[in-house]
């Protein structure tokens, strides 16, 4: 009987780490995109989960620029990128929970940053008949890919 409560004590315990996990907000950080400019002329750019950047300013990024495969919204990639107006090609890719995926045709849009700002680059999605920018990788139903956006979140302390 020890043994039974022993081991129902240690899968509930994974369980439980496992879906701490879930809940979590996972970040890559990719550092510098051009480690020229100067610090003071640099912004930072978070990309949500399930968004792929593969082109600034026509240029291939050598390590591709997101997560295609985690965690929904809830993750991102973090690059810092000089200020200015650039052009910036990406894709969205979601599946749910019973493995089917979508992938969205790559868009190129343009922004202007400024400097020592913090931008998200997100997506908004319908679920529901009804406009989001929330979603996650497990779903039941697959959202629809509406438009990509960029918040300008304000200066970075």
């Amino acid at each position: 009987m020890k043994k039974v409560l022993i081991k129902i004590g240690i899968i509930s315990a994974a369980l439980l780490f496992v879906f701490m996990l879930m809940g979590c907000k996972a970040t890559r950080d990719i550092g510098v995109y051009d480690t020229s400019v100067p610090s003071d002329q640099l912004c930072t750019l978070e990309i949500a989960g399930n968004i792929l950047v593969t082109k600034f300013n026509g240029n291939d990024v050598v390590k591709k620029w997101g997560y295609t495969n985690k965690g929904g919204s809830n993750t991102q990639t973090v690059v810092k990128i000089p200020q200015g107006t650039h052009e910036i090609q990406a894709f969205f890719a979601i599946s749910d929970y019973f493995g089917t995926s979508v992938t969205f045709p790559e868009m190129s849009f343009n922004y202007d940053f400024a400097a020592k700002h913090t931008y998200r680059l997100g997506v908004v999605v319908k679920k529901n008949g009804k406009e989001t920018d929330e979603y996650k990788v497990i779903e039941v139903s697959l959202p629809e890919f509406q438009y990509f956006t960029i918040v300008n979140k304000g200066e970075t302390p």
